[in-house]
């Protein structure tokens, strides 16, 4: 990411950065066609970086996000 956006500014997430670099780079080339799938287990974020963060930005983007619940995917 660095070569192509140039190095996160001091206090800057790099995560949350290339997380939000990848969806506005995403939704550039058509905002229709764009999906989010996520192995995610639904549970509370952790932080502006995490799975639950990304699922918001896209659900907020497109509604376009799909999650593949870890509880259900490995009940016993």
């Amino acid at each position: 990411m660095p070569k192509e956006i140039g190095t996160a500014p001091k206090g800057v997430d790099a995560y949350a950065r290339n997380n939000l670099w990848q969806l506005y780079t995403a939704l550039s080339y058509s905002p229709e066609r764009v999906r989010f799938i996520c192995l995610w287990d639904r549970k509370g974020g952790d932080g502006p970086s995490g799975t639950k963060d990304m699922y918001d930005q896209i659900s907020n983007h497109l509604g376009r996000a799909y999650v593949l619940d870890t509880n259900e995917l490995f009940k016993k």
